[in-house]
């Protein structure tokens, strides 16, 4: 998107995707979160286990952790991938998150965000 063009949102849109990982096109994923990178959309990936996943999401089981920083996982390079105008994503895993609190979620949902927020703020790509 072109910023002198831009037609300023009033809030800032926050997604979050929780997945086992993996996307059919990656290249597609990266495109679209770089090209995204100037507008005011912060997206937060958390991972699960695929045994996770098939459960329901009732069924207790926590302990929030990122995976270790040797594993590859596309889903950290896309916390981290260079050519982003701004950091808009944020990852981490959830090993159990059945046994996550609300609160503990929550801050880790928000961790990156209130930074990113500010950010957006101080650009001038939201509203006021």
């Amino acid at each position: 998107s072109n910023l002198e063009d831009r037609k300023y949102l009033p809030n800032p849109l926050l997604v979050v995707c929780i997945t086992q990982g993996q996307t059919q096109n990656q290249e597609a994923a990266i495109e679209q979160l770089v090209a995204a990178s100037d507008e005011p959309i912060f997206w937060i990936f958390i991972s699960v286990p695929s045994s996770v996943a098939r459960r329901p999401l009732h069924e207790p089981s926590l302990h929030l952790r990122r995976p270790p920083a040797d594993a590859p996982s596309f889903l950290q390079y896309l916390d981290h991938m260079p050519g982003r105008y701004l950091d808009n994503v944020h990852y981490f895993h959830l090993e159990h998150p059945g046994e996550v609190s609300q609160e503990v979620l929550l801050e880790q949902i928000l961790h990156e965000y209130s930074h990113w927020l500010s950010q957006v703020k101080k650009l001038g790509l939201i509203g006021e």
